[in-house]
């Protein structure tokens, strides 16, 4: 198998299954529409390669005296190419993972990892029927083709373009979520992102940098932050490319179109609940985080993250308020119940009610636990 890379983005791969070179980048297409003497040559010189490594191979095995197992040969092969000429070429050769042989491409001249590696330098140098195989590779075609797909990138297929940028999240756990910052579709390659608190850079509980390439050519950046739930109204991710006009600074957004929380609160009322299980439970959550939690068992609420077992010392109003709230709602929901039981003739067997309500930040009249998570996080500052 062989995989082919300009820079870092993989543009065509080749295997012994299909004997065939298949090409990944988009661009690549227009470009052997140009210069379609390139796909016969490449694909030959790879299927002769295909040959000789197999032969090498084996010859490799041979100076271990291993006869059977599996083992891997591998080869790294390229050059980089300035305005005017050519340079860095470089040929490597690795055996089971380890570094064999590397060729010098000025002086022709192999070097040997080890002893073993010692007895296929000699041969290679005797014959130097492979050194100007490789040497050629390097020194003409790799530099070749890097020119004709440079004048085709620049024609083009990796045009200017500004990145695509937004903020998802996703819950972690207790009173954490992960914030992840994306950009993509990008060119040049050159991003700059890092994650703001009141517009301070705060880089202590960022991580998961990537940076890579897309196939056509753009680029795509990742970056994730671990954020307490009740600060994350001044998180920013702040961007900077080429082709932004300015600086921006970005907000978590949800499916609105708008920064926005959701509180909400699911019940369930159970006809015949089992031994020691509650008739009646309420659970609370912030978006989807579980923040409370209340049944009939113990009619108290009680608090799933230190962010509310905060709050509730700051705020007991609030405590006392909501757990009337629920004690009402218990009362209700069971009378309910009974009362769908009623409708079907069903005086017997277990059935459950459930319902579900909830509030968006600002919306009229949010509930405590929603209006407060902002003045908490300045408490914590």
């Amino acid at each position: 198998m062989a995989v082919v890379f300009v820079g870092d983005l993989p543009i065509a791969r080749y295997d012994s299954n299909s004997r065939k070179v298949w090409y990944e980048a988009k661009w690549m297409e227009k470009l052997l529409e140009v210069h379609h003497e390139y796909q016969r040559k490449y694909e030959e010189m790879l299927q002769r390669d295909g040959a000789d490594f197999t032969a090498g191979l084996r010859a490799v095995q041979a100076t271990h005296n291993q006869s059977a197992g599996s083992h891997t040969w591998q080869m790294r092969a390229g050059c980089e190419v300035g305005p005017d000429r050519r340079k860095g070429q470089y040929l490597q050769f690795g055996y089971d993972g380890r570094d064999f042989l590397s060729l010098e491409v000025e002086t022709s001249h192999w070097m040997a990892a080890d002893a073993t590696a010692q007895v296929i330098q000699r041969s290679w140098e005797e014959s130097q029927y492979i050194t100007t195989r490789f040497k050629s590779y390097v020194g003409e075609t790799c530099s070749q083709w890097l020119r004709a797909e440079r004048d085709q990138v620049r024609e083009g297929s990796q045009r200017r373009a500004p990145p695509l940028m937004k903020v998802t999240r996703r819950a972690a756990y207790e009173n954490l979520e992960i914030f992840v910052c994306r950009a993509y579709g990008f060119y040049p390659r050159e991003i700059y992102m890092r994650w703001t608190i009141d517009g301070e850079a705060w880089e202590e509980d960022s991580f998961r940098w990537v940076l890579g390439p897309n196939s056509d050519g753009t680029y795509y950046a990742r970056l994730d932050i671990r954020v307490d739930t009740w600060n994350r109204q001044h998180v920013r991710c702040h961007v900077q490319h080429s082709l932004l006009q300015g600086p921006q600074d970005l907000v978590l957004e949800e499916p609105g179109g708008s920064p926005r929380s959701v509180f909400r609160t699911t019940y369930t009322a159970v006809s015949e609940p089992g031994p020691g299980l509650p008739q009646f439970t309420a659970a609370a959550y912030v978006d989807d985080l579980p923040i409370a939690r209340y049944d009939s068992n113990t009619r108290a609420l009680q608090s799933q993250t230190s962010w509310v077992k905060k709050m509730l010392e700051l705020h007991p109003e609030y405590q006392v308020n909501y757990t009337q709230q629920l004690q009402q709602d218990e009362a209700d929901f069971i009378a309910g119940l009974r009362a769908v039981q009623a409708t079907h003739n069903q005086s017997a067997g277990e059935r459950r009610v459930e319902g579900l309500k909830g509030v968006l930040a600002g919306d009229p009249l949010p509930p405590a636990f929603l209006a407060s998570t902002e003045r908490l996080g300045g408490d914590e500052q």
